[in-house]
């Protein structure tokens, strides 16, 4: 039988797809690992909203046309973690298409919402308050990657779809207010 241990990052190093053996603490790793949190989220974000669903089935099908998207979402931040994972600095990431999907979610949603101009305090359900924390947590994937582009100069087009995700996740969480009737509180 195969173990999931094998002892060998004991140590605190650790090997990837490319064969390095790296510290655990290398911005590589920090920048794999906070790719990984945020799918994990993301996959929260879809559980809450599948029993939201069960219980108020009025929203299934907007809500299913969001996970269809953060299912698209996913699979690009896969595809950066393998880049990251094999050290693949010639790896052609096309951002233009994946920021351009993005965007074009953004302002679907941001068509449906009032204009703001100011700041806001995002809770009141469960779902609202995951959302805010997905963007987050896009941002800080966002800085690890700035950080890993510097020390190991490789595409830094990444950037580019990681601002916009945060940006997506902010609409969305907006989206979410709005569609669980819930009011924006503004901060002042």
């Amino acid at each position: 039988m195969a173990r999931i241990y094998t002892r060998k990052g004991d140590n605190g190093y650790t090997k990837l797809i490319s064969s390095d053996k790296i510290l655990k603490s290398d911005i590589k790793i920090e920048a794999l690992g906070s790719i990984d949190e945020l799918l994990a989220h993301i996959y929260i974000l879809n559980d809450l909203m599948n029993d939201y669903n069960e219980n108020n089935s009025h929203l299934a099908s907007e809500f299913n046309k969001i996970k269809d998207f953060l299912f698209v979402i996913q699979f690009e931040l896969m595809k950066i973690a393998e880049i990251i994972a094999r050290d693949d600095k010639n790896y052609q990431f096309d951002s233009d298409i994946q920021v351009k999907k993005i965007e074009y979610e953004i302002d679907k949603i941001e068509n449906e919402l009032s204009k703001l101009n100011t700041f806001i305090i995002p809770v009141g359900h469960i779902i609202i308050s995951h959302c805010n924390l997905l963007r987050t947590v896009c941002r800080r994937v966002e800085r690890n990657f700035v950080k890993y582009v510097t020390k190991y100069e490789i595409n830094s087009k990444v950037l580019m779809f990681l601002n916009r995700l945060s940006d997506y996740f902010f609409v969305l969480t907006r989206y979410f207010l709005k569609k669980l009737n819930k009011k924006e509180i503004i901060w002042k």
